[in-house]
């Protein structure tokens, strides 16, 4: 499915898991017809190691970064 994903989306999924959030960057690629977001996020570590599985079971979801 290409459609692209309102943001209160994807923060919905982010208060599941994480106490504080905050958009840090976006980026579109019109080549490849991706759109790409980077949160900074802070919670308990137990809460944000459930992140990459809520995520992962979403539709629109394609890849997650840790650093």
């Amino acid at each position: 499915v290409k459609k692209l994903i309102n943001s209160k989306d994807i923060e919905r999924e982010l208060t599941l898991c994480c106490t504080k959030y905050q958009l840090v960057s976006t980026e579109l690629d019109k080549k490849d017809k991706k759109f790409s977001v980077s949160y900074l996020i802070q919670g308990k570590k137990e809460e944000i190691n459930k992140l990459p599985k809520v995520l992962f079971e979403k539709e629109w979801f394609d890849s997650f970064k840790v650093e």
